[in-house]
């Protein structure tokens, strides 16, 4: 499970993520984990390769830029998954839109739905380009 949280904090780097809602539920009052067994694992860690697919497909759309205005904000959820806006340059952003598109297209027929993976994503104030890359503004970071 270790792996798993390892996994979706590498996702954050390139996406506006917050502190996540996954993990072992609580069994209320008691203060124990529920297991859910090998079923859930299973659902959530192909909810999370789906995450990491997309934070490559936001990877290969932000980059390269020389100024903050070449960048943009946009939306990087499934119809099947939820996400958090990711920052691409924005003369790439149709060329994103379509391959996030053809993605979800692949992908969400597939993807297991009876786990609850989404993600806690950080206030974005715009796009920054550091170092050649498109990144978000998160609220209250400064570079």
């Amino acid at each position: 499970m270790l792996s798993l949280r390892l996994t979706a904090g590498a996702l954050c780097g390139l996406l506006a993520c917050g502190t996540s809602r996954s993990g072992p539920a609580e069994t209320e009052g008691t203060g124990e984990q529920s297991r859910a067994g090998p079923a859930a694992d299973h659902c959530v860690e192909a909810r999370i390769d789906a995450l990491s697919v997309v934070a490559e497909i936001v990877s290969h759309h932000a980059m390269p830029c020389s100024v903050d205005g070449d960048c943009m904000i946009l939306n990087t959820s499934l119809p099947c998954q939820e996400n958090c806006q990711g920052a691409v340059v924005a003369a790439q952003a149709t060329a994103f839109a379509k391959e996030l598109d053809d993605y979800a297209t692949s992908i969400c027929a597939t993807l297991p739905m009876e786990c609850g993976l989404g993600p806690s994503c950080a206030q974005v104030t715009g796009a920054r380009c550091m170092d050649g890359t498109c990144l978000a503004a998160v609220a209250g970071m400064h570079p």
